[in-house]
């Protein structure tokens, strides 16, 4: 006995050890029928009455020089600083984050905008400076490193310009020295004209099948590493979810598309409300979704285009080319107007074939599933719409400073909560689990938090435990791990600058696009 107990402490320390030393769990599981609002409050207070006497896993001890890693994890108390009665309270709200966000935002561009006009005033000739003019940055509404879209297709066509009046130079050079020329500046001038063919030819854009079937198996970095599954959501192009980047080539034909033949932002909002609520409706960031994530999943964009009727009526050779890889369907559909407006692309199936997972999220359901199989219970089905209200989850409780499951208890939530799983999902239970981690400061949140093995923090606590392998659930979804600062006066948590936060969460039965 005294073996067993010693190999479970030392399995659970290796386990925190892993998270970076930062886990702790936010609470046990909030499982509420969602009927009457009455209801929900009722048994989210019975739930929370529970956990407070729940056993939580030990977080290992930060070490003395871990950055100022400040408290680790949060206990699943019931009890919050209580809410002065009238001035300000020490909870911003999301509007009050979000405007500051937009201030941050609009004095960066002001700043970038005079550095450029200042760089523009002193920038020598065109035609004496090619090189330098297309690899200047260009100026971003954006406070991310990362260049939008916009930013990369200006790069391209300034490089293309300065490559097409170097090669038109060159040209005009060898026919005024023609009749003298040597064969060693002919070889030469060959030897240029094939590398730049080769530079030009790595962004072959064009609507043929073989040039959109450059794009077939094409992976942005959320797909496959962790750290770029984290959402900063203070500052960034995207403070509501990643941002998945498949280089300039994808970007490129990104460009190259109307897409209004494709997309029309009502419709998507009425199709895949989860996502909108992620989102708050703003159309911009969902076109932005729909190019690069709801396409590889196949989803419906507008009334007029469904991928899986147009896959089964377009020509044969298209469908060989393709294969499954839907992203391809929508770029030729749409670069090829004059021979594809006429094929039928519309019908009764489904309006999102499949679900792209990002490498935090795909982890966290193989793992769930591993736990259910070892019990004999059937595996969990990932859901999007269930997964776009996880990140929902995180999203709310990073920007807003809640704790543990404070916001879906909350009197004041109860409307939207209700909207969120009842019209959403047409659900009748929700189930959560939840990590909010406490360093000091965000930088080291942010290197951090990507590396935490959620299901790790999950599986040495009964009541979590219990909600992954429950067989009254049947789908899952997973958030990123959602970053800020934290600016909420805790006595539980005095030195905490910063959170991280994940959650899972689980129903055990939904309508939604991929399930019903």
């Amino acid at each position: 006995m005294k073996k067993k107990k010693t190999k479970l402490l030392a399995l659970l320390l290796a386990a925190m050890l892993l998270g970076g030393g930062l886990s702790g769990c936010g609470g046990a599981p909030a499982q509420s029928a969602i009927l009457p609002k009455e209801r929900v409050s009722q048994e989210m207070s019975s739930s929370q009455e529970s956990s407070d006497k729940a056993s939580q896993p030990e977080a290992a001890s930060p070490p003395a020089d871990s950055q100022g890693a400040g408290d680790a994890s949060a206990g699943p108390n019931s009890q919050e600083l209580e809410l002065p009665s009238s001035g300000a309270t020490h909870r911003s709200t999301a509007r009050e984050r979000i405007e500051r966000i937009r201030a941050q935002k609009k004095a960066a561009l002001k700043a970038k905008s005079a550095a450029s006009n200042s760089s523009e005033s002193s920038k020598a000739p065109a035609s004496s400076g090619a090189s330098s003019e297309s690899s200047k940055a260009p100026a971003s509404s954006s406070a991310s490193s990362r260049s939008t879209v916009r930013d990369r297709m200006k790069q391209l066509q300034e490089q293309q310009k300065a490559a097409g009046s170097s090669s038109s130079t060159a040209s005009s050079a060898s026919s005024s020295s023609k009749s003298s020329a040597s064969s060693k500046a002919s070889s030469s001038s060959k030897a240029s004209a094939s590398s730049k063919a080769e530079t030009q030819d790595k962004l072959r854009v064009g609507p043929s099948l073989e040039e959109i079937a450059q794009l077939i198996g094409l992976k942005a970095e959320v797909e496959t590493h962790r750290t770029a599954c984290v959402v900063d959501v203070d500052e960034g192009e995207n403070p509501y979810d990643v941002t998945w980047d498949y280089g300039e080539l994808y970007d490129a034909f990104v460009q190259q598309v109307d897409w209004d033949l494709l997309f029309d932002g009502d419709y998507y909002i009425q199709t895949f409300p989860g996502l909108a609520h992620l989102y708050h409706k703003d159309k911009a960031l969902l076109l932005r979704h729909f190019q690069t994530v709801g396409i590889h999943e196949g989803r419906q964009g507008c009334a007029q285009f469904n991928v899986a009727a147009y896959q089964k009526n377009c020509d044969p050779k298209i469908r060989e080319a393709f294969g499954d890889s839907y992203e391809c369907y929508y770029f030729y559909y749409a670069m090829n107007q004059k021979t594809q407006k006429k094929v039928v692309a519309t019908g009764n199936e489904k309006k999102q074939l499949t679900t792209k997972l990002t490498a935090m999220q795909r982890s966290e359901l193989e793992n769930i599933n591993k736990y259910r199989a070892e019990v004999g219970v059937s595996a969990l089905e990932y859901d999007a719409e269930l997964s776009a209200l996880a990140c929902y989850r995180s999203y709310i409780d990073a920007l807003e400073d809640w704790d543990a499951h404070d916001w879906i208890q909350a009197d004041e939530n109860q409307d939207e909560i209700d909207g969120m799983i009842l019209d959403v999902l047409n659900a009748n239970l929700w189930g959560e689990n939840t990590v909010h981690g406490y360093p000091q400061t965000k930088d080291y949140a942010l290197q951090n938090g990507p590396f935490n093995a959620w299901y790790i923090n999950y599986r040495y606590s009964q009541e979590h435990y219990d909600a992954m392998i429950a067989d009254k659930y049947h789908y899952v979804g997973s958030s990123n791990c959602y970053v800020s600062n934290y600016e909420k006066e805790n006595p539980e948590h005095p030195r905490a600058g910063a959170v991280y936060v994940q959650f899972d969460v689980f129903v055990p039965s939904l309508t939604t696009p991929t399930h019903s």
